[in-house]
């Protein structure tokens, strides 16, 4: 069963998320109607709210993003540059 929870800041499609063991979760990039986005939102389980987060540097979406072991996220995909996310 789905339920209702905070709503992002923008719509966004084709965009990347990566789940935290803390019950949070960072959403990156993608497209909306207006542009391809490089902002990111992060969901906290525990208040279910979404807030506002450094920005990619670059545009992206139909990307991917990965947990490394040092925490650090690690953005890649639709274009040949790489970025970390540091939580």
């Amino acid at each position: 069963t789905f339920t209702a929870t905070g709503s992002m800041a923008l719509g966004r499609g084709q965009h990347s998320a990566v789940a935290y063991a803390t019950g949070k979760v960072l959403v990156s990039g993608g497209f909306n109607i207006n542009s391809i986005l490089k902002n990111c939102e992060m969901y906290d389980i525990s208040t279910q709210k979404f807030v506002s987060t450094d920005s990619m540097s670059l545009q992206r979406y139909n990307h991917f993003m990965i947990q490394l072991t040092d925490g650090k996220i690690l953005a890649f995909g639709n274009t040949l540059e790489t970025e970390f996310f540091i939580p």
